[in-house]
């Protein structure tokens, strides 16, 4: 297997031992694929997999899955590998554990040079921010559609070379906007939906694995304020939980509330579903008239709709709503007491 292969076309590859795995040499075909349009490797470590991608001039599909360490290649190596492939539609890139670099001092700059992937239309990526923020630092791809990233959960957390992929990238900053927050007990997501609804033609989405519902709602507060450019656009806000009161009630206040709508200066349409209606209510009550929060403004400014479903009306809804009235911003309530019924 270490002679070039100069009309494949389709490289799979697939292993279930993530401990004795075959770990592919560096003379693996030879280096040489100039017609490979898709490769396939799934849980199968190629550490120099950078350099036949060199040769893989017409690749369209690269899909690396549960990479182990011993696996692993710098993100400077990879993007140097991607260059000799613009025709590249499909990225994923999967590991198993945080990378041997993990934890890294991030660095303060990035090469201003960057690879050009202008078919590139979907992308998903696991493992460490450090990576992500290193890789995609070094990638222009205007044309994405769909990116997907679950990072691990990280000391150090840091985004901003996400931010600005997210504006140097046509889809991503389009609209109509609609964001989805969802809280569950062993992680939570973002996810931006693009195009027209019902049926999005496009996504955002970013998801950590975290067992603790105080840090999960920390962690989302930093994320939002980092990508402040996807935020401050959305229009419609719909944010879920399905923990029990008995998981969080107390850990939270309504300033770790306020701190994490106060960058959705755009919103119009906020819908909250489950059991955090009652807390979330409370903080808008403390929000209004109060001091402006955040980087100025009252939180959620724009809001004209507030959705409830799915648990016991607040009264802090009656007090937040009859505040924004006699401010001259009415908002409108529409209350769902289970998801099967209309409002």
């Amino acid at each position: 297997m270490q002679d070039p292969f100069p009309v494949l076309e389709d490289l799979q590859l697939g292993s279930r031992d993530m401990v004795e795995s075959l770990v592919l040499p560096g003379g693996f075909l030879g280096e040489s694929t100039p017609r490979l349009r898709r490769i396939n490797l799934d849980g199968t470590p190629f550490p120099s997999l950078p350099r036949l991608l060199v040769s893989a001039i017409d690749l369209v599909s690269l899909r690396l899955y549960e990479i182990p360490n011993t696996g692993y290649f710098s993100p400077e190596s990879l993007v140097t590998g991607l260059d000799a492939t613009p025709k590249l539609r499909f990225l994923e890139i999967c590991f198993v554990h945080p990378t041997p670099l993990s934890g890294q001092i991030i660095p303060d700059t990035y090469p201003q040079i960057r690879v050009a992937l202008p078919d590139l239309t979907e992308f998903q990526f696991r493992g460490d921010n450090e990576y992500l923020e290193d890789l995609i630092a070094r990638i222009d791809a205007p044309n994405v559609e769909q990116f997907n990233a679950t990072l691990f959960d990280r000391l150090t957390f840091e985004l901003s070379q996400l931010a600005e992929f997210i504006g140097r990238t046509e889809e991503l900053i389009s609209s109509p906007q609609r964001m989805s927050i969802w809280l569950w007990a062993p992680r939570f997501s973002i996810t931006h939906y693009f195009g027209l609804l019902p049926s999005p033609r496009a996504t955002f989405q970013l998801q950590m694995p975290c067992s603790e519902f105080a840090r999960q709602l920390t962690l989302l507060s930093r994320i939002c304020r980092q990508l402040s450019l996807l935020v401050a656009c959305v229009e419609r806000l719909d944010i879920e939980a399905n923990w029990t009161l008995s998981d969080w009630q107390g850990e939270i206040d309504a300033a770790q509330w306020l701190e994490l709508l106060a960058p959705f200066s755009g919103v119009r349409r906020l819908e909250l579903i489950g059991s955090l209606i009652p807390h979330v209510a409370s903080a808008l009550e403390q929000s209004a008239g109060n001091a402006p929060v955040g980087h100025g403004g009252e939180v959620l400014p724009s809001l004209r709709d507030l959705h409830l479903r799915g648990t016991l009306f607040s009264p802090s809804v009656e007090s937040f709503v009859a505040t924004r009235q006699h401010s001259g911003n009415a908002v409108s309530v529409h209350y769902t007491e289970d998801e099967d019924h209309d409002p």
